[in-house]
């Protein structure tokens, strides 16, 4: 039955966040700020991290009630293409997914204009973590299916009969075979006067 629990828990979470996710685009200038799906957005500006394997340009974004996400473009080597890197933040009931689409790019230079606006890709995603949660519960259901314990077998009765129901059941049974009786005379009866 935990199993049962599980799967049900899954198919809502997962009929959740593919039906009701909403995808949007927010163009920003540094502190400016927009609202998507009833959360607030605020790009504080650009930020660069340099690993010794890896060199990302990150957006700062400011989202409310979350903290500061960080998309970026990394870049794996010196010859390489970016790559995006979608900051994530995920909660009980939903995830806000951020990701760069594009960057505003200086022409003379060819580097990326760090005052210019940057548009971001947002998607949030309601109840991805009750996935987590049904599996969890599959899991232990699962657990529990395995373990041996004081089981009835499948050739024993649901359950013992109630005696006040055995005693009830009879009644009605010898009821019935009263009735049966007395119309089986009634019948006898009325052959036998049809006959005379």
């Amino acid at each position: 039955m935990v199993v049962h629990i599980g799967v049900v828990v899954i198919a809502v979470a997962l009929a959740s966040a593919t039906s009701y996710a909403h995808r949007g685009q927010l163009t920003l200038k540094p502190g400016q700020q927009a609202q998507f799906d009833g959360i607030h957005f605020r790009y504080i500006g650009m930020a660069r991290s340099q690993t010794a394997a890896s060199d990302a340009l990150q957006a700062v974004v400011k989202v409310d009630g979350r903290g500061m996400l960080k998309p970026a473009d990394t870049q794996f080597g010196s010859n390489t293409d970016p790559v995006a890197s979608p900051a994530i933040s995920s909660g009980a009931f939903e995830d806000v997914y951020l990701v760069i689409n594009s960057l505003t790019e200086n022409i003379s230079t060819g580097t990326v204009d760090a005052s210019g606006p940057v548009s971001i890709g947002v998607t949030v995603q309601p109840l991805v973590s009750w996935l987590w949660v049904g599996g969890l519960i599959l899991v232990v259901g699962s657990a529990l299916a395995c373990v041996p314990g004081d089981r009835r077998r499948p050739t024993d009765p649901v359950s013992a009969p109630v005696p006040a129901v055995q005693r009830a059941e009879e009644k009605l049974a010898e009821e019935k075979c009263a009735e049966e009786k007395s119309a089986g005379a009634r019948e006898v009866e009325d052959a036998a006067a049809v006959s005379r």
